[in-house]
């Protein structure tokens, strides 16, 4: 996964006002200071302010180690492997021929070969059953069943899906980030092939479904929406570009492409709190969760955060370079778009 083009004008210019400041707080986020250093807050559909102490965390990452010494392989998976999502004990990746592949998770072996007509720019989704796929040119919505890999659904899109996004999805319903220029989150109904667009935060970046909720990343922080209509619930800040996100464990978890620094968000209160996952930008990157676990994909490759502690526990070094990660059956999937490999590594170690 690459950074978008706004976010990468938002990212340059973050940057490039710490660089020519010589203002201590006009400085960049520190990969080892600012984000645990400093209280985020979280604002309700109440209009007050509540400040939220982050998660106690020590300043310091664990000591990254390459995917062989971690137990696991690297598998050939050119020429454009990109976005990966977790669903009945496969892992489905896009960009390797013929489009979409799915790999049995516990073995590496590919079960199924999906020729795709439309190339795929966003982040996918998995609910029960279930597959969720966007695609550009033509734009479609499509829909595969998680075990067999037929397709149960198609829809066709009114405006091209946004890259870099990724789409949302609850039992029939999937929402989908169109139009780069003029972006719009579409509310579509696979049952009753309803679609409808729904009041859209300015520069909206990815979306996840959770808790009742549409999640929506900006520039400004996550915003919480009511799925049906759109409306702010909710709004929490959440660094200076949060991109990819993903709903586990009570919470939202939100990847900051300034300096990896994942935010959680408590979708009970809205408390946010702070865990560093890198010590440099990330361009592009993923975050997925299973198994009492979140997966930070950084742009040297996977942070893993223990979910009850708020605590990274343990890095995987790729070499550096854009990808995304998933996990299932006791094995952690990283895909590795810049050398073609998809990389597997036993988890917990053996």
């Amino acid at each position: 996964m690459r950074v978008t083009r706004a976010y990468a004008a938002v990212l340059a210019g973050a940057l490039l006002l710490a660089a020519c400041s010589d203002s201590p707080a006009a400085q960049p986020p520190s990969p080892t200071s600012s984000a645990t250093d400093t209280a985020t807050s979280s604002t309700t559909d109440t209009g007050t302010d509540t400040e939220a102490e982050p998660t106690p965390q020590g300043n310091e990452l664990p000591v990254e180690v390459s995917v062989a010494d971690a137990g696991g392989e690297s598998i050939e998976a050119g020429p454009h492997n990109d976005f990966a999502i977790a669903a009945a004990g496969g892992i489905w990746v896009t960009g390797v021929p013929p489009g979409l592949v799915r790999y049995a998770a516990a073995t590496g072996e590919i079960t199924h070969r999906i020729h795709l007509a439309s190339a795929v720019v966003q982040a996918l989704d998995a609910t029960p059953g279930r597959v969720w796929v966007t695609g550009l040119e033509p734009n479609l919505l499509l829909v595969f069943d998680d075990r067999t890999g037929d397709l149960v659904d198609r829809v066709e899109l009114p405006a091209p899906p946004v890259p870099e996004s990724s789409v949302a999805a609850d039992e029939a319903v999937a929402w989908v980030l169109v139009d780069r220029d003029r972006p719009r989150i579409l509310r579509v109904d696979t049952a009753s092939g309803d679609l409808k667009a729904l009041p859209t935060p300015d520069e909206p970046s990815a979306l996840r479904y959770g808790w009742g909720s549409l999640w929506v990343t900006t520039t400004d922080g996550v915003q919480r929406l009511d799925p049906d209509t759109g409306r702010v619930l909710s709004h929490a800040d959440t660094g200076v570009v949060p991109s990819f996100l993903t709903f586990a464990y009570g919470a939202a978890w939100v990847l900051d492409q300034v300096d990896g620094t994942v935010f959680r968000v408590d979708a009970a209160t809205d408390e946010v709190s702070a865990i560093p996952t890198s010590d440099q930008v990330v361009n592009g990157g993923d975050i997925a969760a299973s198994d009492g676990f979140v997966w930070s994909r950084t742009w040297t490759g996977v942070t893993v955060v223990d979910a009850a502690s708020g605590r990274a526990v343990a890095r995987i070094g790729t070499g550096g370079g854009s990808g995304s990660v998933a996990a299932a059956d006791g094995w952690l999937w990283i895909t590795d778009h810049d050398h073609s490999l998809v990389h597997r590594v036993p988890w917990p170690p053996e």
